[in-house]
């Protein structure tokens, strides 16, 4: 057994140095060297792509700074031309308004000339030609554009009211057509009659709000190729009941007789003040002063609104009104016209105080009972 062990143990160690002699291979000189230079080659190849993509990207990020700013200029260019020509519009249209303003001198400076010339040295010479001139173009323009209104339904109105405000409360109403007007500016015969004529209806129902329009509406029957009728209103409140009375459905004389007879139970007081000093039905009245009327007639002046106020309240609680409609003027303000709202409603408990914004000139209030 040893001796097998120790052949063993010989063989195994003679082995040894043959195995280390077959693991040690020899590369050759020739294949190393093809080998480093294909590496070499290929270090060098990726080398010159990175440059490549860096020399893209480059040139990639030049263009695209380019074109934008190309796309800048383009836009700079393109706001400029819209500036400009925006500018040209505007300066074309001052030249057209200039040379239509040039065009309206001339024609006002002939117009004189005419004038002037069938005009006498005094001044009512001068305002009586003026008037005749104004008449020809009134004239001519009437001829030239004829306004009468084909009837699309059976009945119209026509009222005259002063203010915005109560000219809406009209429309609001029923009313076909406004004639513009009030205490201190009474709308003539023709300018009633052009609004008339202007009703798209066959019958035309006309309130004249104020007892002086009352003939120059009257005077607008025989002149129209419509049925007018007068109904005799002579205050806006009075035009505003005579509306809540209108019923297109009925017969036309039922209409009238309803309209009027509605007119009768509204009585109008009404507040404004004095221009000058005056002595009026036995009041001695001072310049500034508000006057207090009721039914046309002065009840008195006074420097206090309240006072006056006062004075109506007083005047209409012998009416035992259930309903009083305060139409407040151009010059009051909202709050004001509550104040006196309050303070009729304290002299008249029983009465349904309401207040409208009428925005009509010369009267601060135009009250109504009935």
């Amino acid at each position: 057994m040893s001796a097998r062990k120790a052949r063993t143990e010989a063989a195994a160690a003679g082995a040894a140095p043959v195995d280390s002699e077959e693991k040690d291979v020899k590369i050759p000189v020739e294949a190393v060297d093809d080998t480093e230079a294909n590496e070499a080659e290929a270090a060098e190849a990726a080398e010159n792509q990175v440059e490549d993509s860096n020399k893209e990207a480059t040139m990639t990020e030049d263009e695209m700074v380019e074109a934008a700013i190309r796309a800048g200029e383009e836009a700079a260019d393109n706001d400029f031309k819209l500036k400009f020509e925006q500018a040209q519009k505007e300066l074309a249209d001052v030249r057209s308004e200039l040379d239509a303003a040039a065009e309206a001198q001339k024609a006002a400076e002939d117009k004189a000339k005419v004038i002037l010339a069938g005009a006498g040295s005094s001044e009512e010479d001068f305002r009586a030609a003026v008037l005749k001139e104004t008449e020809a173009e009134a004239a001519a323009k009437a001829e030239a554009e004829p306004e009468v209104a084909q009837p699309e339904k059976q009945f119209g109105v026509v009222a005259v009211s002063a203010g915005e405000g109560m000219a809406n409360l009209f429309r609001e109403l029923g009313v076909d057509r406004v004639v513009t007007g009030g205490q201190t500016m009474n709308p003539s015969t023709e300018d009633i009659l052009t609004e008339v004529n202007k009703t798209p209806a066959e019958v035309v129902f006309v309130l004249p709000n104020n007892k002086n329009i009352i003939m120059a509406a009257q005077q607008c029957i025989p002149l129209s190729d419509k049925k007018v009728i007068v109904i005799p209103t002579k205050t806006v409140p009075q035009g505003i009941t005579a509306m809540l009375s209108f019923d297109p459905a009925s017969a036309e004389d039922v209409i009238e007789a309803e309209m009027s007879a509605a007119i009768e139970s509204v009585h109008t007081a009404q507040v404004t003040y004095a221009a000058r000093d005056s002595d009026f039905d036995g009041h001695d009245i001072h310049k500034g002063e508000y006057l207090a009327l009721m039914d046309g007639a002065l009840l008195g002046s006074d420097a206090d609104l309240d006072k006056v106020l006062t004075r109506i309240a007083d005047a209409a609680n012998d009416l035992d009104p259930e309903i009083v409609s305060i139409y407040y003027g151009e010059d009051v303000q909202g709050d004001a016209a509550q104040h006196a709202a309050d303070l009729l409603g304290e002299r008249l408990p029983m009465a349904d105080v309401n207040v409208v914004d009428g925005g009509q000139p010369v009267y601060y209030y135009m009250i109504s009972f009935e």
